[in-house]
């Protein structure tokens, strides 16, 4: 490499992407790729020792049209390559020092309302296994990876309860990334149902091997086992999203329910929880959050027309305590 090259804001990215990509899910990696290719390009032919703040600033201008939350993921993978430079000490300090992250646009949720959901659970869809998964993660808060992700083993009719110990992303086996996210969840009485049902649909089929990547990025634990939702057409765990997430929109529109994504099961769980008045320590350990911050901030929505009648209930508290006053002696 020619002593000029290795200056080269693209030779310190890729050489920075090919050390530390062996410590991030496959996810991770493959979202990498095309935004590094995005930044590369940009900044790619200038010696990295020339890249000042302004360049960054001009970075996040010439790439307005793109959404404040995909800006930030190119400014952490930006912040990463300088990093990466200062400590083989090519530069002394990074220009992206200072520069802050964009405010982001909350994170939509618009879940399923009760009507919805009695739709959506009387509609047929395509896939059977679909409608079954996006159904029980609306009652369990389930997401769609982990729905994906689950064995016929997974599942403890006696204790009426289901293990969370795997997800799938991108066709790929992994752990949960945090404590909250293994867990084992309580089942109601109708998703133990949509579970009971599913499994006369599966019944027959065989088991499949597939390997999990543990939280060391390193080591693959292989597992056999029959898989829960199944493409019902190969009887194998779903390769694709987008033959789910075609399956799903069919459905919809078949249930005249208006368009979300899948991920909105997981929101109603939550709203319909609160509204519901289950305590939010439990719906937080069903969703696999170690705070309760995540659910005020981003996993609930108020839904006027599934909410109680509030007016009522206080008018109904306060006569009580009207009808406990002792009646004035005459």
């Amino acid at each position: 490499m020619k002593c000029r090259d290795k200056f080269l804001f693209r030779t310190v990215a890729e050489t920075m992407f090919e050390l530390e990509k062996g410590t991030y899910a496959n996810s991770t990696i493959k979202a990498w790729r095309s935004k590094l290719k995005r930044i590369v390009t940009f900044f790619g032919e200038l010696d990295i020792r020339d890249i000042v703040r302004s360049c960054i600033l001009r970075y996040l201008h010439a790439h307005n049209d793109l959404t404040n939350k995909t800006l930030n993921e190119d400014l952490t993978l930006i912040r990463k390559v300088f990093t990466f430079a200062v400590g083989d000490r090519l530069i002394t300090q990074s220009p992206v020092d200072g520069i802050h992250n964009l405010q982001n646009a909350p994170i939509s949720c618009n879940p399923f309302t009760l009507n919805d959901i009695t739709r959506l659970t009387h509609q047929a869809a395509a896939c059977s296994s679909v409608k079954n998964g996006v159904l029980l993660a609306c009652h369990t808060g389930l997401r769609k990876s982990e729905w994906l992700a689950l064995v016929v083993d997974d599942y403890d009719p006696v204790k009426r309860e289901l293990k969370v110990e795997r997800a799938c992303v991108v066709n790929h086996f992994k752990r949960p990334k945090t404590t909250g996210s293994k867990r084992r969840i309580q089942l109601s009485k109708t998703a133990q149902k949509i579970i009971e049902n599913q499994l006369s649909l599966i019944f027959g089929l065989a088991d499949q091997e597939i390997h999990i990547t543990e939280n060391d990025q390193k080591t693959r634990t292989k597992l056999t086992a029959k898989p829960l939702f199944p493409n019902l057409d190969t009887g194998k765990f779903y390769q694709k999203d987008k033959a789910i997430d075609r399956t799903f929109k069919s459905w919809l529109v078949a249930a005249n329910v208006a368009h979300r994504g899948a991920s909105q099961a997981r929101h109603t769980f939550a709203s319909q929880a609160i509204l519901s008045g289950a305590n939010l320590y439990w719906i937080k350990s069903q969703l696999g959050h170690n705070t309760l911050d995540m659910l005020y901030k981003h996993y609930s929505q108020w839904i006027e027309e599934d909410a109680k009648d509030y007016p009522n209930l206080i008018d109904l508290h306060f006569q009580k305590a009207a009808n406990s006053v002792d009646k004035p002696i005459l």
